[in-house]
């Protein structure tokens, strides 16, 4: 049992045996690293583009919470759009773990994008942005629209109403006379009073009292009368504002849809037609690339190769040690 121990200085003489075969393994390691590094690896470039957005704070629209938004702009759906429209070759994986959409504030979201052509690191952050800004707009108009759906829904409920008392009202009309004629004296009457009384001072005589009758207007008609215009003129500004909003749903709708098929559009630089203010900060092609991190490769070359170096001499070191062991003849391994 004694003999299948290994003792660490065994251990520590079959590494310094196998000093040279691992400074072999770690040189042509570093060697294979700096040629991938300096050579091969092509370079990495990251472009930004920064969208800030101005939520307006009022009763038709309420800030909203964008994070939704930004996930969906590193869904498959926007990077095939992506893919398709920029005519990339890439496939939507590789495109997809090349882009980075964060939410900093609020207001601002910050878009990077990653690529081996500086030129196309700017195209994927810009059309990232633009469809930001269109998916923003987008959002806030469909928002806008249900709004409006709900208003034209209270005043068709309202319109019903004031059109059925207008109705009521027209038929109670109908049904009373416009002018009344009424039963009055003479005193009643200032007027004709003072002629009388001229007439009885010049005749000497007294007469009694005297009525006749009077053609009035009706004011329980003239009430209902009123009353139905006043109902009409309501009816007629309800129907106006149904109208206004029907139009402004119809003029969302077809912005709505112009943003959805329009084209991805360079150097945007302003973004201000929607319903909330959108700024796109374009980015700026990059000079120095940002990868591959040279060092960081040789110096992780540098500590992988050690470690395999030594796990494959103490391997050999225990392969061999079990074969001199099982053989016939006891050799000492440190031989």
């Amino acid at each position: 049992m004694q003999q299948d121990e290994i003792k660490v200085s065994q251990l520590v003489m079959a590494i310094w045996r196998g000093k040279i075969f691992i400074i072999s393994f770690v040189i042509a390691s570093l060697l294979i690293s700096i040629i991938y590094s300096y050579l091969v690896a092509p370079p990495i470039y990251e472009a930004t583009t920064l969208v800030t957005i101005n939520q307006v704070k009022n009763e038709e629209q309420q800030p909203k919470d964008m994070s939704a938004l930004v996930a969906q702009m590193e869904s498959d759906h926007t990077i095939q759009k992506l893919k398709n429209q920029l005519e990339y070759t890439s496939t939507v994986k590789r495109l997809k773990n090349s882009v980075n959409v964060k939410l900093e504030k609020e207001n601002l979201i910050v878009i990077k994008a990653k690529n081996d052509k500086s030129k196309i690191a700017v195209q994927i952050a810009d059309f990232i942005a633009h469809e930001l800004a269109a998916n923003i707009d987008i959002s806030d108009r469909l928002d806008l629209i249900v709004d409006y759906r709900k208003k034209i829904i209270s005043i068709e409920n309202e319109l019903q109403s004031l059109q059925k008392e207008y109705d009521q009202a027209n038929s109670q009309l109908a049904k009373i006379p416009e002018k009344i004629t009424v039963k009055k004296a003479l005193s009643e009457d200032p007027y004709l009073q003072s002629i009388l009384q001229e007439e009885m001072n010049q005749s000497g005589k007294i007469v009694g009292t005297i009525t006749f009758d009077s053609e009035e207007v009706n004011p329980v008609f003239v009430n209902l009368k009123n009353k139905a215009n006043e109902q009409l003129v309501n009816i007629s500004k309800l129907q106006a504002e149904k109208s206004n909003y029907e139009m402004r749903i119809k003029e969302n709708q077809e912005a709505i849809e112009k943003l959805q098929n329009s084209p991805y559009e360079q150097n945007v630089i302003h973004r201000i037609n929607g319903v909330q203010a959108v700024v796109i900060t374009p980015a700026l092609e990059p000079t120095e690339p940002i990868g591959p991190n040279k060092t960081l490769n040789i110096v992780i070359a540098l500590i992988l190769s050690i470690l395999v170096s030594v796990f494959m001499v103490v391997v050999r070191y225990m392969w061999e040690r079990s074969l001199i062991y099982d053989s016939p003849i006891k050799v000492s391994p440190d031989a």
